[in-house]
């Protein structure tokens, strides 16, 4: 999301997502921390040139397991060394609620793009 046009207007400017497996199939053992990473990868790619996030907010409802800060884990692997991180872990709708909080940063003028969303390895 970034701030086109001043404060209240966010906006989606780029995103990206991760394969969907089934339940105990081929994605099984792959860590949600990685799978955060292609999408936040994916989607940093796919923003307009010259917009760079200033924080990247990832919900994960599960994190046990996972080490330390999730979203610093999926951030560094996606290759924002620099760039702050937040882990939203509220079970239900943690990605829902990175986005919420990304939108109200932009909202607010606190970051001008903020890479937003959840991570989570069920299978």
């Amino acid at each position: 999301m970034y701030f086109p046009q001043g404060p209240s207007r966010p906006v989606i400017a780029a995103y990206a997502r991760t394969p969907v497996g089934a339940f105990r199939g081929g994605l099984k053992h792959v860590p949600g921390t990685l799978l955060g990473s292609v999408a936040i990868s994916g989607a940093t790619r796919a923003l307009p040139e010259g917009l760079r996030p200033g924080v990247v907010i990832m919900g994960q409802a599960v994190s046990a397991g996972c080490g330390q800060h999730p979203a610093r884990q999926a951030s560094e692997g996606a290759g924002l060394h620099r760039v702050p991180s937040i882990c939203v872990n509220r079970v239900c709708s943690s990605g829902m609620d990175a986005v919420v909080d990304a939108c109200m940063r932009v909202t607010l003028g606190r970051n001008e793009c903020v890479v937003a969303g959840g991570m989570e390895s069920m299978s």
